[in-house]
């Protein structure tokens, strides 16, 4: 009981000290519950809804970002099968265009045919 009285008395010391106006202070406390609940409903809830709107479409944007890049890749592995089978292939015409050529030009024992002009030289 004695640590209660001491407390109450520490209690009024300070309300003595300092001036604190209980009716007042109940009334601010009020005023300000009364404005925090206004924001809260007409501000807060508006903003927290467009952040959360505005992180999903980030959210999307990222997926959509990680699709792209996948895409490209598959894209580009494509993009080089298609220009080495298209080496390989012009090689390999090169290679018999220029057998087939040779051999067409060609007559007997070496010499130009007559379908060539005959002006080139044996070779």
């Amino acid at each position: 009981m004695i640590a209660l009285a001491s407390l109450a008395d520490t209690a009024q010391g300070i309300v003595d000290t300092f001036g604190i106006d209980w009716p007042m202070l109940i009334a601010q406390a009020i005023n300000f519950l009364i404005v925090a609940l206004v924001i809260w409903k007409f501000a807060f809830k508006n903003i927290l809804s467009t952040i959360k709107e505005r992180e999903q479409q980030i959210s999307d944007s990222l997926k959509n970002a990680d699709r792209i890049k996948l895409e490209l890749e598959e894209t580009e592995k494509q993009q080089q099968e298609t220009l080495q089978e298209a080496s390989l292939a012009a090689k390999k015409n090169h290679f018999l265009g220029s057998r087939t050529g040779q051999s067409l030009n060609r007559g007997p024992k070496g010499r130009c045919s007559k379908a060539s002009g005959g002006n080139h030289l044996k070779s």
